[in-house]
């Protein structure tokens, strides 16, 4: 069947063989999160499971904030088509996956009760997450509130539900798998989620049932670019598919901990590439430092130069000559590891891919705690270890906030905005504006004016841009320490 807009993907277009498999479906995990990620990696994910391990599981997704896509999601019946797109236009790879393992999304700003109702679930057995790395953090809400919007404190009141529901039962603690792109995610989740049970004075057994609760650290790696306008692609899914997601065939899932989990979550043999480990750290730094990092150090650029895409960047020969020498001369002497410029030629490859349309304004979002995460890390080493700040990084963060600056585009924490924002207009000069940018602690969780050279590179980078405009910028520095 082909895709007519007259017809849009429903379960009434299932055959009766995957209804009935899908019936017998039990809700096994549950999701806060519904974006493009979520869909394209831990759907796909369940899916594989289904089709190749009898893991005979659905999820059922989480609204992660106001506006989402609960209602379409839900509109679909939670069906929706994962594209795997790659290879060459000469020889591409295209390959269709209908999920049929969404239950549905529920939006607990709409109905808070519906969502606590999922945590009195027989079945229930995961909890996993993709919230940005702005979303595991700490916020102070009452337990009492109507609608809870930060994430841990969500999960925590979700938790105490199912404690109680089922009497401290501790066959009914979860195994928790956050996929937000930070150091310790599991760690630092349930960090909170203890630190919130004890303000909200939950009691010493529901925090000795928490501690049954296993907390895993993770690490994702799929290059996902979501919706693809392409009527040629829609024509060959099952429907037209308002939530149809593009992804790349690549797919890394490392999951740090004990063993107890693959019992449950039999993902090593579903065909995808699925670690457990009791080291993740090797892995996550050569993702986040060389993957993640080439993408917020040029995002702002390019955006700012008018390009939209990556595969724009990496054929743009000024902006590939920029991402080539940020990651060999600068990303990749910062630390160690194993096979670090192998992965970085495969990530240019990747970057490569004609099918993806991966779209810079989607990695903008929440940049500045981006830089912080994947890139400020690796400024932090450089200096330590040669004595001066990386001159293309230094020119990255001066983008960056000549970006915000700008306004145009940006999609970022409100509070992250204003704070930076005001930091530049309470100042006069370029010197003035990037020192009181830099020691904005709240932004950077530290002062950078404190990282030796790092202002003076930034000052100059960012009069640089103000100057010539973003790609003479560029270009000028990278000719000047690079040739």
């Amino acid at each position: 069947m082909t895709a007519d807009k007259e017809i849009t993907l429903n379960s009434d277009l299932l055959s009766a063989e995957e209804k009935k498999a899908r019936a017998d479906y039990k809700v096994k995990a549950v999701c806060f999160g519904e974006g493009n990620f979520v869909r394209a990696f831990l759907g796909f994910l369940i899916q594989r499971l289904n089709d190749r391990c009898g893991f005979n599981g659905a999820i059922r997704l989480l609204q992660g904030l106001d506006k989402g896509r609960a209602e379409s999601i839900n509109a679909a019946d939670g069906l929706y088509t994962v594209v795997e797109r790659g290879g060459t236009k000469s020889d591409p790879v295209e390959n269709f996956t209908l999920i049929t393992s969404v239950k549905d999304c529920v939006n607990p700003y709409a109905d808070y009760s519906a969502f606590l109702g999922i945590a009195r679930g027989e079945e229930l057995k995961f909890v996993f997450s993709n919230t940005t790395e702005f979303g595991i953090c700490y916020e102070k809400e009452e337990f009492s509130a109507p609608v809870h919007r930060n994430f841990p404190n969500k999960l925590t009141r979700f938790l105490f539900e199912r404690f109680k529901y089922f009497g401290g039962d501790e066959k009914h603690a979860l195994f928790v798998l956050p996929l937000e792109l930070i150091e310790n995610n599991g760690k630092k989740l349930k960090e909170i989620v203890v630190k919130v049970a004890k303000e909200w004075d939950l009691g010493a057994d529901f925090l000795c049932w928490l501690d049954k609760c296993r907390f895993y650290d993770t690490l994702v790696d799929r290059i996902v670019s979501g919706f693809v306008r392409d009527e040629e692609l829609m024509k060959k899914a099952r429907a037209f598919d308002p939530n149809l997601d593009v992804c790349e065939p690549f797919f890394l899932l490392v999951v740090e901990g004990d063993e107890i989990v693959k019992k449950y979550l039999p993902a090593e043999y579903c065909g995808l590439s699925v670690v457990f480990t009791d080291n993740l750290k090797p892995y996550r730094d050569r993702k986040v430092r060389i993957l993640n990092g080439a993408h917020t150090a040029v995002v702002a650029l390019g955006l700012s130069a008018g390009l939209s895409t990556v595969e724009e960047v990496v054929c743009d020969s000024d902006f590939y000559r920029f991402l080539n020498l940020a990651l060999s001369k600068e990303i990749i002497p910062s630390f160690t590891g194993v096979g670090l410029k192998e992965y970085a030629a495969d990530v240019l490859k990747r970057f490569f891919n004609p099918f993806l349309n991966h779209r810079l304004a989607s990695i903008a979002l929440n940049s500045i705690s981006k830089f912080v995460t994947r890139d400020l890390v690796s400024v932090k080493d450089y200096v330590q270890k040669f004595g001066c700040a990386p001159p293309l990084l230094s020119l990255s963060l001066a983008a960056l906030i000549a970006f915000y600056e700008k306004g145009e585009g940006v999609a970022d924490d409100p509070v992250s905005v204003e704070k930076l924002l005001k930091a530049l207009s309470s100042s006069g000069s370029a010197e003035e504006k990037i020192a009181a940018v830099l020691r904005e602690k709240s932004l950077w969780k530290e002062d950078l004016t404190e990282i030796y050279d790092l202002y003076d590179k930034t000052v100059k980078a960012y009069k640089l841009i103000a100057s010539v405009g973003v790609r003479s910028a560029m270009n000028a520095i990278v000719k000047e320490y690079y040739g």
